[in-house]
């Protein structure tokens, strides 16, 4: 009862004469509303500070697909630039190739032009 007692009276020093007189009824109202709101506030607060955490996880993990998402496609651009490499060597190559055999088969052509007229003259008579 004692400790009601002190938070309902207050402790006045006017001109060096001290006394206790009854708190006015807006003080007690609002020593009572600030405790809770300080801690409604802390509440908050945390609540605040978790939404933050949640919020800054989800980034992390959006950013990290993307960046797994971007080192994909950019192996698979990897790929395709040296298949395309092999396939142009391979094709100049193969050019090469041709016209190697395009020039002895120049070179041969004649050759077979005349054993086959040779044949088909000797069916013909």
């Amino acid at each position: 009862m004692a400790s009601w007692e002190e938070d309902e009276n207050e402790i006045c020093n006017d001109d060096g004469f001290i006394y206790k007189r009854r708190k006015r009824q807006e003080e007690v109202v609002s020593t009572l509303l600030k405790a809770p709101v300080t801690a409604v506030v802390v509440d908050l607060e945390a609540g605040l500070k978790q939404r933050k955490k949640r919020t800054i996880a989800k980034l992390k993990d959006r950013y990290k697909k993307e960046i797994l998402q971007w080192e994909l496609l950019s192996n698979t651009l990897r790929e395709l630039e040296q298949r395309t490499q092999q396939h142009q060597q391979q094709a100049s190559s193969f050019r090469d190739e041709t016209t190697d055999s395009s020039s002895h088969n120049q070179l041969i052509e004649p050759r077979l032009q005349s054993q086959l007229d040779h044949h088909l003259s000797q069916v013909i008579n």
